[in-house]
């Protein structure tokens, strides 16, 4: 039996009670409507995180997050409540999307449009009161003004159907023949939306008039239209664009809009500038269509390299100075300046413009065109612009000396300038300011980025692979050659093949589809400043900027052309002129014959027949270096030390991870094996006072790369030189010396998508290379691997290494916090030195990223507390990291030389204590130790790395989250299978490939004594 239960609640009229107690009544009662509010409002939330818990599906409570205005546009308000669902936030392509029910059918339908147009979406679960924050929203967004009010309606069908039946140019004029004469124009129309078309070109004739699309920035022909046919577009556009019919004898240029209507979808609106020109045939018409979708200029969806995303970027968030395009007309210079200004566009800035025209709307932004026949020009409305209060100015075109001294003072006055020139690449807009009078020191004090840009079309996907001609091939390779490394870019090493335009129906024949930018950008340093105001030849500057990595039009279009992106005729049409490349080629030719050392048979011979000591004692002293690079070669020397005292230079080698003392000479001779060490490392002369690092080559039967690091002392500049003899591309773990009692586990951990492995362990101690051996193994195609080293050791095919630069205030965080935004799988970090570094890796390891770095710690326990001391919290490790290991390198026996050593009773014992029982059965009954003879002095011939592998499980992840004692958490790691260092060394001993006296030079201590 049901029973209802109704409460009845009786309220006294103001009569029945004095005033104050009523009113103190109403107050109780309204709080306890609050609070039970309130508990609604929690206990709906609690279910809500169930249900997404359940489905699988991240919650969010977006009461708790800011809205984005410009995503939640991205669904209509009517659709996102039938739907009930919400784009929250917008990044790019990336979208965050809230969502109330998982089998609502519209927003399924929703989610796959999205993806259809190219976002990536990230789906949360939210509650019924959550969304509804989320659609209060839509009512504080003001509808945006058209443009104009004349509109022209396309059906979107229409454009579907041309589209889909058209293989050439050919069918759509046969179309356009056949329709009637009131269809004509949304006929045309509809042709050009179809085939992707920027501007239509009507150019009449005596007794017709050609009919011509702009498809990839090449103009193609349509037809030619009869005189009817032209006369009744051009008094239909003419109404459209709101201009005279009967004016034919000027100039007269209008806008208005194109609807592409569907039942389906939202309607698509496509601005359009008409432009006429009075001829002595009739007037020629110029109509371009402009998209007037705003989330299509979003600077994160261009397709441009990392390398240059993250220079827009970076100079996009200062506050001062100029950014200039360059380039000719259509080359997408206004086109990337409004997606500046749309990145930039918040509530809290004043951002104005002055166009010529305006050719895109946007809110928030305050946008002037210039008016000549009212005298407001570009010069006399910027100063007017400045008197605004702006932050951010954009002129469309700085074309006189006035407007160009105004802008450059803008610039230097506190406000973010864009604005564009015409010059053939970004270096001459340095020459063109001068030219308009801007003095050398304005320019370089107000210069943040200077860019050319051109558009290249993209090849269709029938494009066809050839192989160039040695000719072509040895063009290609100079252009390459000069690429420095800071450019941060992979140069191929061999240009095998190339792709050129085919034809199909797909593309109707033209061979290309779509057309993307090439940029060039010169950026402004403190060498760039003084080299303008010392009015530095264009050469020189280009120099300089390719020296510190920029990348030329014609380079980054050739990259893209080896990757199958364009063709080289392409390239070589919008920015083919490639004389200052060409010169630098010769000349850094020239710079590289002279950049090495090669190690010839005479020398080698010297330095076989007699003690180095005594061979440079009798040498001059400009073979002094050549001959200690080759003793150095000879022994496999790791390092060269040079090193000044009071009175003379010692020259020291590091062999087998000990460095060996091995001449000296007068320190009159230190100055000159100084410079020639700086002259074969490209380093300032005249540097003294702070680090310096370069490299060179020994060409020996293979070449060695050198690392070169010099860095001042109490008695000069200590030189430091690193043999990599090692190819670390064919090396392996085992051949590091890993057993695979460690590599099957620390493989498996490299096959997960995110966290973090370490690597710890002293300078010298062979971390680095085990990171570089693991990097070459996890380097595939599918994965994007970014280092952030100082300096880099090794170079990598197919990774993007980068250095930091500590001195310009770049440092490990900071790049590795720069470094994400480019979105890579796998990240290396020289070191973890500081908490900023660690909690941005920590960060990086649980957002979807694998990092590897370093730390120095003396075992592979102790980078648990180690990251603790840093600031990172115990659970946080716990979450993220899934390796740690440490390693020595210790040197190995001379395998003829080395002596036998009997195991006793007690030694045996003593090894028990130390090994985990699982290896007691490998104690044999002798070892061997060191013998020095005269062909192994020392005893001891190359060295192999002991490792102690921590690889974090369930168990162990759970111990380090209660993290007690390092005593504690090592017992527990050696019981699920750690060998610690000191265990390791031990095995290395008993399988004979060092000793025991080794292990106490490296790890301090003797087994068979402690």
């Amino acid at each position: 039996m049901n029973i209802r239960v109704q409460q009845l609640t009786f309220m006294p009229t103001y009569k029945q009670t004095d005033r104050p107690a009523f009113h103190e009544r109403v107050r109780q009662r309204d709080e306890i409507d609050k609070n039970i509010t309130h508990l609604h409002r929690k206990e709906e939330e609690k279910y809500v995180k169930a249900r997404a818990r359940k489905y699988g599906i991240r919650y969010i409570n977006l009461r708790l997050v800011t809205i984005s205005e410009e995503a939640i546009q991205l669904i209509p308000e009517e659709q996102a409540r039938e739907a009930e669902m919400v784009v929250f936030r917008a990044s790019g392509d990336h979208l965050k999307v809230a969502i109330h029910d998982h089998k609502n059918e519209l927003m399924k339908r929703i989610l796959k449009r999205l993806k259809s147009k190219g976002y990536n979406t990230e789906v949360f679960y939210v509650s019924r009161q959550s969304l509804e924050k989320a659609f209060r929203v839509y009512a504080t967004i003001q509808e945006e003004a058209h443009v104009v009010e004349e509109y022209l309606d396309v059906p979107q069908q229409l454009v579907k159907d041309i589209d889909q039946d058209t293989a050439s140019l050919t069918d759509i004029a046969n179309r356009l023949d056949k329709v009637s004469t009131t269809e004509l124009i949304e006929y045309l129309m509809a042709g050009a939306i179809a085939m992707g078309a920027s501007d239509l070109h009507i150019e009449p004739r005596e007794n017709s008039a050609r009919l011509r699309y702009r498809i990839d920035g090449t103009l193609q022909d349509v037809m030619f239209l009869n005189p009817d046919m032209y006369g009744h577009i051009n008094s239909r556009v003419k109404n459209l664009a709101s201009l005279k019919l009967n004016v034919t004898s000027t100039a007269q240029d209008g806008r208005f809009t194109i609807r592409v209507n569907s039942q389906e979808e939202t309607e698509r609106e496509i601005d359009v500038r008409a432009s006429f020109l009075p001829g002595e045939t009739g007037e020629f018409i110029v109509l371009r269509l402009l998209n007037l979708d705003i989330h299509s200029l979003d600077i994160h969806s261009f397709e441009m390299r990392d390398v240059f995303l993250s220079t827009f970027l970076e100079e996009l968030n200062r506050t001062e100075g100029m950014i200039i395009l360059s380039g000719p007309t259509g080359s997408g210079k206004t086109t990337t300046l409004y997606a500046f200004l749309k990145h930039l566009n918040t509530s809290e800035s004043n951002t104005i413009t002055i166009e010529n025209p305006i050719e895109y709307r946007l809110s928030n932004v305050n946008q002037t065109q210039v008016d000549q026949d009212s005298g407001y020009n570009f010069a006399s409305g910027l100063k007017s612009i400045v008197r605004q209060d702006p932050d951010i100015i954009m002129v469309g075109e700085i074309r006189n000396e006035k407007t160009a001294n105004i802008a450059i003072n803008a610039g230097l006055t506190g406000h973010l300038v864009f604005s564009t020139l015409h010059t053939n690449d970004a270096i001459g807009i340095v020459s063109r300011l001068e030219e308009l009078k801007v003095k050398p020191n304005l320019i370089a004090a107000g210069m943040n980025l200077y860019v050319a840009q051109r558009l290249v079309r993209r090849l269709c996907d029938c494009k066809e692979a050839y192989t160039p001609s040695e000719e072509t091939v040895e063009k290609l390779e100079h252009a390459l050659a000069v690429i420095s490394p800071r450019a941060q870019v992979e140069v191929p090493k061999h240009i095998d093949k190339l792709y050129r335009a085919n034809g199909c129906q797909k593309c109707m024949g033209l061979g290309y589809q779509g057309r993307f930018a090439l940029f060039e950008m010169f950026q402004k340093d403190d060498e760039m400043v003084k080299l303008i105001e010392e009015n530095a030849s264009e050469f020189d500057l280009f120099r300089k900027a390719i020296e510190k990595g920029m990348l030329t039009l014609f380079q980054d279009g050739i990259l893209h052309a080896i990757n199958g992106e364009t063709s080289v005729d392409e390239v070589e049409s919008v920015a083919g002129d490639t004389q200052y490349i060409e010169d630098l080629y010769e000349e850094t030719l020239d710079a590289a014959l002279s950049r090495g050392i090669r190690v010839t048979d005479e020398l080698r011979e010297r330095v076989a027949n007699e003690r180095l000591d005594q061979v440079v004692k009798k040498a001059p002293i400009q073979k002094i270096l050549e001959l200690s690079v080759t003793e150095a070669m000879r022994r496999k020397a790791s390092d060269i030390h040079l090193e000044p005292t009071s009175n003379s230079l010692v020259v020291r080698f590091r062999i087998n991870g000990v460095l060996k003392t091995m001449y000296e000479l007068p320190h009159s001779a230190y100055p000159k094996i100084l410079k020639e060490v700086k002259i074969l490392a490209g380093l300032e002369l005249e540097e003294t006072s702070g680090v310096q690092e370069g490299r060179f080559s020994i060409f020996d039967k293979q070449t060695v790369d050198t690392r070169v690091s010099i860095v001042p002392g109490g008695y000069g500049q200590t030189i430091v030189l690193r043999l990599l003899h090692m190819k670390i591309e064919e090396m392996s773990l085992a051949d590091l010396g890993m057993p695979q009692r460690d590599i099957q586990p620390l493989q498996e951990k490299l096959k997960l998508p995110e966290g973090l492995i370490l690597a710890t362990g002293p300078t010298s101690s062979g971390k680095t290379t085990t990171l570089y051996v693991v990097l070459q193994k996890i380097n595939t195609p599918g994965n994007k691997t970014i280092t952030i080293e100082n300096p880099i050791e090794y170079r990598l095919d197919g990774i993007l290494q980068t250095t930091i630069d500590e001195s310009e205030g770049y440092s490990f965080s900071e790049a590795l916090q720069s470094l994400l935004r480019q979105n890579p799988n796998v990240l290396m970090v020289g070191e973890i030195r500081n908490e900023e570094t660690a909690h941005t890796a920590m960060q990086a390891a649980n957002t979807g990223h694998m990092l590897f770095s370093t730390l120095h710690t003396n075992d592979a326990i102790s980078t648990v507390q180690r990251l603790h001391e840093l600031g990172v919290d115990y659970t946080e490790v716990s979450n993220s990291l899934h390796a740690s290991v440490a390693q020595r390198l210790v040197r190995t026996l001379c395998d003829s030389r080395k002596q036998e050593r009997e195991l006793t009773d007690e030694d045996k014992q003593t090894l028990k204590k130390h090994l985990p029982a699982r290896f007691h059965d490998q104690i044999p009954d002798t070892v061997y130790e060191a013998q020095s003879t005269e062909d192994c002095p020392s005893g001891y011939e190359g060295v192999t790395a002991i490792f102690e592998a921590f690889i974090v499980n369930d168990r162990l992840r759970k111990a380090i989250a209660n993290y007690t004692d390092r005593n504690s958490l090592e017992n527990l790691a050696v019981e699920e299978g750690m060998t610690t260092l000191k265990a390791a060394g031990i095995l290395k001993v008993l399988q004979g490939k060092t000793d025991f006296a080794e292990l106490e030079r490296v790890l301090g201590t003797s087994p068979l004594t402690d």
